[in-house]
């Protein structure tokens, strides 16, 4: 199935519900979209793999998929290479756990996964190509991320303006120094920049407890294909596209107050995942899903 008949499916039973309001496309793609990588991620589970190679006690993600600002940190196993050339099994520890300072007392290496976050205020932006350069004061290394926001310019059209093309959204830096760094837009930028713009790092990273000069092999369970438009094929199996469509109607129904109704079909939702999960990965060990506490003790 295609996401555009999916979308015809639920405005169709949604219409004949006679909501308070319309139930345009962009709504139900924006509810439908993420409850298709949300049941993708809880019960298809495919799993994919990207080596790193570190030179200290991080490294950011090259693959798309953990890079992705969807990501919800799937990674359920890491390994290195030993000295004899034998794969050796990571653990990971909580970065709580993880003391500061001279590693070289630390026997056992670990891993745990996070978000970088830094910000800082933007003082002016070059116009009118897709390759911009942003002046701001940074920390930032090339392929990490930033989300922009609040940036004042002239706007040409309604259709090529800056929130259209800039704020809100989320860019790969190309480059980076201590005074600037350069991102690809969707489409040139409009107008003249004015004044104004934050910016916040939103780069996914894998942090030992200790440097690491070996190569690191992290697997992790993958995003489903990519909508490139309404005609890509949805990427899950019909049984869950069906757990997707119940969880938008879930979502909708809880903005009209219809708590009853929204209430039934998460209920039917749930019911779709735990049955295709019994049967698809009935003899499956899925330590991954025990509560953490007892997944770490294991």
């Amino acid at each position: 199935m295609r996401y555009l008949e999916a979308y015809d499916l639920i405005g169709t039973a949604l219409t004949s519900n006679n909501l308070a309001f319309p139930t345009t496309e962009p709504l139900i793609a924006q509810f439908f979209d993420d409850h298709v990588v949300n049941v993708a991620l809880k019960c298809l589970r495919k799993v994919n793999t990207e080596e790193l190679s570190p030179s200290s006690t991080n490294i950011a993600f090259t693959n798309p998929d953990i890079q992705s600002n969807k990501f919800t940190s799937q990674i359920f196993k890491v390994e290195t290479t030993d000295d004899n050339g034998n794969k050796v099994a990571i653990p990971f520890v909580p970065e709580s756990a993880v003391l500061s300072g001279d590693d070289t007392t630390i026997s056992h290496l670990g891993y745990y996964f996070k978000t970088d976050i830094s910000r800082g205020s933007i003082t002016g932006m070059s116009t009118g190509a897709t390759s911009v350069t942003v002046t701001s004061a940074n920390s930032l290394d090339a392929n990490d991320y930033v989300i922009i926001s609040e940036i004042v310019g002239n706007t040409a059209t309604l259709n090529n303006s800056w929130d259209s093309v800039v704020n809100g959204s989320r860019f790969k830096v190309n480059s980076a120094t201590s005074s600037n760094f350069t991102i690809t837009t969707s489409s040139s930028t409009p107008g003249t920049y004015t004044s104004g713009g934050v910016w916040v790092e939103d780069t996914n990273k894998i942090y030992f407890n200790k440097s690491v000069s070996d190569t690191v092999t992290v697997y992790y369970y993958a995003l489903p294909e990519v909508k490139n438009n309404n005609k890509s094929k949805i990427d899950l199996p019909d049984q869950l596209i069906t757990a997707a469509m119940h969880y938008a109607f879930a979502d909708i129904y809880f903005l009209t107050s219809n708590l009853e109704l929204g209430s039934s079909h998460r209920s039917l939702a749930n019911s779709i995942e735990a049955e295709f999960i019994k049967i698809n990965r009935n003899r499956e060990a899925m330590q991954d899903i025990l509560p953490a506490p007892l997944q770490d003790f294991i």
